[in-house]
């Protein structure tokens, strides 16, 4: 924002800012998919969200892969899914 305010329009500026919104908005889903309480239903379910297969332990699997399957669109309900395998690992322990 301080590029836009304090420099003329060009490309570059153009440029940078697409990709850190573009990372901006895949960090809340890496949060979500790094969470250890996600068991296997919980993936089967992201991945059909998604329509894909992947594997995100993969050294291959990077953040452009994420971006790439545009499961940025997915956000709100990938985070819900991490959030109820947590949930649900909570009520275990409790139990």
């Amino acid at each position: 924002m301080r590029l836009e305010k304090n420099l003329e329009d060009n490309p570059i500026q153009k440029k940078l800012k697409e990709l850190v919104d573009t990372f901006k908005g895949a960090m809340p889903i890496v949060v979500a998919l790094r969470n250890d309480n996600l068991k296997e239903h919980h993936w089967k379910e992201i991945k059909d969200l998604i329509n894909a297969e992947f594997n995100i332990a993969d050294p291959e699997f990077t953040l452009q892969s994420l971006i790439d399957l545009n499961a940025v669109q997915f956000q709100e309900d990938i985070t819900a899914i991490s959030t109820q395998a947590s949930q649900e690992a909570s009520l275990r322990a409790q139990l």
